[in-house]
């Protein structure tokens, strides 16, 4: 094969690319996102080849649309062409998420597959220069979008990156008529962006990763009232999109929450690290937190606050699950954020030790409602996250029963027995609580090895890993080599805190 003539001009070698099958640009060119003339020159003999048809247009409309779909697919020169322009004009600026190489590899050995080669080209045909190939996009598009939805299901890379070319035609098709102008649409949307928002948050903390849409442009409103949203019309009229949210509903009031979960979870980390970090410091920064949840929790309409009434009102209603998951999020949002106060040496101003308390109370409320709601029709909560929540929870209510006034003992107790009986019946549905309950496990089995010590509750780095790493494995504890003489003391404080009925009656053998 002789050499392109871009290759030529540069004196430089010209190595076939991966694709020269299909008539594709040469490494070089690939590399550089020039505009071979290899590829340019299948380009010509594709025209001249329909120059010579002159009825093939009107006999190709006259074709089913698989049937044109294959004649594309089986035109490489074309295929390599639009190929070509998407990757040379639109890969690597709104998105990078093909390696150029491999792709001209899948393509050239039938390995990607046709719905993802099919909205490569058409993003390609936007860009394309040559009206015959800019006539193809609307095809490409629907045959691409079709192809996704049937095998949307299978999650892959290939059906990933295919999704995200998808949604780029779509929004390169906006127009006055389309769905973007009705209300519901919008609202669909407001709600989609604010589920991904607290999966970001929450996935990306259980997996220890850092959060990707932390510095997002927020979207203009808040989601709108659940019952407003449910009696919507789909082709009401949208007139304002930045108008402010008139009657704000629960997962409003869920999305300001959220807003705090993760300068939450970075405060541990940073305390947990010691990152030269005064203890008068950490207490400012714990206090104007609690101020933001107080302050969102002090807003809540009427009919938001939780109370037994307005349970039983949002369990008629149909929003009771939202409703319980809103405050259930709360008091272990509060949880969280007062936890390092249960260490006794974080305990020596007035402060510290009404931090403590209030971590107590939250834990506290956070079982009573999750079994309250367990009762409640219409206010289960059963997803997997309510399982860490309630771990977390009975860690607290487990530091009470070891080291709490003996007046705290009967409620913890009776806590951290619905806890438990709310984990059973999560471990029925979700594999992964077998795994949380297991971490409870070993957390007790640490606060046995250190109860002498009364550093059961220290925020360390392993600490920090059990209160928001849940999704991930839990490595040992480090802890000290025990001297023979600390030995026996923990085996004469673990028979007291027996014989007082202050270690809990639970183990593996009860939930499995």
């Amino acid at each position: 094969m002789r050499s392109c003539r871009q290759c030529r001009d540069a004196k430089r070698k010209c190595i076939p690319g991966a694709g020269s099958a299909l008539s594709a640009p040469c490494d070089r060119c690939l590399r550089h996102h020039l505009p071979c003339s290899h590829a340019q020159a299948s380009l010509v003999r594709t025209r001249t080849l329909n120059a010579r048809r002159p009825g093939s247009q009107s006999s190709t409309e006259s074709q089913t649309r698989a049937k044109r779909v294959d004649d594309f697919l089986a035109d490489d020169g074309s295929v390599a062409v639009l190929v070509h322009e998407y990757l040379s004009k639109i890969h690597g600026r709104p998105h990078s998420i093909f390696h150029d190489a491999t792709l001209w590899k899948d393509i050239r050995d039938r390995q990607a597959s046709r719905a993802l080669i099919l909205a490569i080209c058409a993003m390609g045909a936007h860009v394309s220069n040559q009206p015959t190939l800019r006539a193809l996009e609307p095809l490409l598009t629907a045959e691409s979008k079709r192809l996704l939805q049937i095998d949307l299901e299978h999650v892959c890379l290939a059906n990933i990156q295919t999704c995200i070319l998808v949604a780029n035609l779509c929004v390169a098709h906006a127009n006055p008529s389309s769905e973007f102008l009705f209300f519901l649409s919008h609202e669909l949307r407001i709600r989609i962006w604010w589920a991904l928002f607290a999966a970001d948050n929450w996935c990306s903390s259980s997996l220890g990763f850092p959060r990707q849409m932390r510095d997002w442009p927020r979207p203009a409103r808040l989601p709108m009232d659940e019952h407003l949203f449910a009696d919507m019309t789909p082709d009401e009229p949208f007139y304002d999109p930045t108008a402010p949210c008139r009657s704000p509903g629960l997962w409003a009031h869920m999305a300001t929450l959220t807003e705090v979960f993760s300068p939450i979870q970075e405060l541990n980390w940073r305390a947990a690290n010691s990152e030269g970090l005064h203890p008068d410091q950490i207490e400012q920064d714990t206090d104007r937190l609690a101020q933001q949840l107080d302050d969102w929790q002090s807003r809540l309409p009427g009919d938001v606050q939780l109370t037994e009434s307005n349970l039983i009102e949002h369990s008629k209603r149909g929003t009771g699950g939202t409703f319980m998951g809103l405050h259930l999020g709360f008091h272990h949002y509060a949880t969280l954020l007062f936890y390092q106060y249960l260490d006794t040496r974080s305990t020596q101003t007035v402060r510290a030790r009404q931090f403590a308390a209030r971590c107590k109370h939250h834990a506290l409320s956070y079982s009573t409602w999750l079994a309250r709601g367990r009762k409640q029709p219409g206010c289960e909560a059963v997803y997997p996250t309510v399982g860490h929540m309630a771990i977390v929870s009975s860690s607290v209510l487990l530091h009470t029963l070891l080291f709490g006034g003996e007046n705290e003992l009967p409620q913890s107790r009776h806590c951290l027995e619905a806890n438990f009986e709310a984990l059973l019946e999560l471990g029925e549905y979700w594999p992964i609580v077998k795994t949380m309950i297991n971490r409870l496990m070993e957390f007790q089995n640490n606060c046995l090895l250190l109860s002498h010590r009364h550093h059961t509750h220290r925020l360390d780095r392993w600490m920090v890993r059990f209160l928001f790493e849940y999704a991930l494995p839990l490595e040992d504890k480090a802890i000290d080599p025990h001297t023979a003489l600390e030995m026996e003391i923990i085996s004469a404080q673990a028979h007291i805190f027996t014989q007082n009925g202050r270690l809990p009656a639970f183990g593996p053998a009860r939930f499995f």
